[in-house]
């Protein structure tokens, strides 16, 4: 069993053991989650390339061992010589390529370390999102169950009403086909919220939640953050950018660097042998120290240099284009958010007194029915009503969290 498993077969007996609140789902899912695993994952492999980068800085170590056996020899050959050889490199000078190549690879580690934070926030979100979904959800269902209980009610009345000849069948017949719409309506929000509950398992990484209950939200839940425009300008995806434009500047300044000299120095110890095991050579050359220091400049390739240098230039325009329209969208994305929490409280506010209303006028209306006085038409009409006055108020409640939540994502608040 592997440690995924483990992890993911802990995290459903912890939460076993209570209802699961938002903070909770939002914390195995920021555990679980595939998206951010693999964005650990390529955080992990750009820390690599980072030290990739700073091995241009080390000396290198090579050992090489030759033997070679004649069958026709020369007078100034032996049939049989052999060579080993310890060789300690460095370089000395490169125009600066290594600098620029490990300050890439550190702005590129940076990017992907803020990529990784920027896929938490979304993640953060979009479980939140489908946990205050799954508990509008719940409460739809609350209401299709509400309101199918209501028409059972009133058939029973209405069928003892019609058998005693109080009233019309076809009055009965209207009633039972409106019991059996509710019905259906039941039926189907049922379906929605299992798929619901499983769609938030998936995003908390595949975490069961069959036997789990979810906690309801309440108005201590309703924390009144301030955000701020000010803040836009630390999201993770401008941050990440502005690294990547780093990036793409060093290895522009790198692909400059054949434009120089390239100087190497070198030490090598040689050992000389007759056979296999390097036992001394007749000619008393047994061993031999070499100490080498080489200059090289290519002063012509193609055009590959040029070429490098100008995808380079067109990479950092096409990032800084990037950034101009993230910084749009990010803005547009706080002006709705803002929009749509100012709409969704003064929704929550209306809804809230429209949901009375519907209320009394039902009990208003339902009395009357029992003293004939109202249809049956009437009944039905304000069963209609207080059910949708109950799915606008559910609605209106949790759309003022999913408000709250869009602007922590994008003011990234935590």
């Amino acid at each position: 069993m592997n440690l995924k498993r483990i992890s993911l077969i802990l995290s459903s007996t912890l939460l076993s053991l209570s209802a699961l609140s938002i903070d909770e789902a939002v914390n195995t899912a920021l555990k679980n989650n595939q998206d951010v695993l693999i964005k650990n994952i390529q955080v992990k492999q750009k820390t690599q390339t980072t030290k990739s980068g700073e091995a241009g800085f080390l000396p290198t170590l090579d050992l090489k061992y030759a033997y070679k056996h004649r069958n026709k020899v020369s007078s100034s050959q032996d049939k049989d010589d052999a060579s080993a050889s310890a060789t300690i490199s460095y370089n000395l000078f490169n125009g600066f390529k290594n600098q620029n190549t490990l300050q890439s690879a550190i702005e590129d580690e940076k990017a992907s370390q803020y990529l990784l934070k920027a896929t938490k926030q979304d993640i953060t979100l979009e479980t939140k999102s489908a946990f205050i979904s799954y508990l509008n959800l719940a409460k739809q269902l609350e209401t299709h169950l509400s309101a199918y209980e209501l028409f059972e009610k009133q058939y029973n009345d209405s069928k003892s009403k019609f058998e005693q000849g109080l009233i019309a069948k076809n009055d009965l017949l209207k009633i039972h086909v409106n019991m059996l719409d509710a019905k259906q309506n039941v039926i189907k929000a049922k379906a929605d919220l299992f798929t619901s509950k499983n769609s938030l398992s998936n995003i908390m990484g595949g975490t069961a939640l069959n036997n789990i209950s979810i906690d309801e939200l309440s108005e201590e839940n309703d924390i009144k953050n301030v955000y701020k425009i000010e803040s836009l300008e630390n999201r993770s995806e401008i941050k990440a950018l502005l690294h990547n434009i780093k990036a793409y500047e060093n290895i522009m300044q790198a692909n400059k660097s054949t434009y120089y000299p390239k100087v190497d120095a070198s030490y090598s110890y040689n050992k000389y042998g007759e056979n296999m095991g390097l036992s001394s050579k007749d000619t008393g050359l047994n061993s031999q120290n070499i100490t080498n220091i080489t200059a090289t400049w290519n002063l012509y390739n193609g055009g590959s240099d040029e070429a490098s240098i100008k995808i380079a230039k067109m990479k950092i325009n096409e990032t800084l284009l990037s950034l101009e329209k993230m910084r749009l969208d990010i803005n547009l994305q706080y002006t709705q958010a803002l929009s749509t929490l100012e709409v969704a409280r003064e929704n929550l506010v209306i809804s809230k007194l429209a949901l009375e209303q519907a209320l009394s006028n039902y009990e208003i209306v339902s009395n009357r029915f029992n003293e004939g006085v109202s249809s049956t038409t009437d009944l039905i009409d304000a069963n209609y009503l207080l059910s949708q006055a109950k799915q606008r108020f559910y609605s209106a409640f949790y759309s003022k969290f999913l408000a709250y939540a869009s602007l922590d994502r994008v003011t990234e608040k935590q």
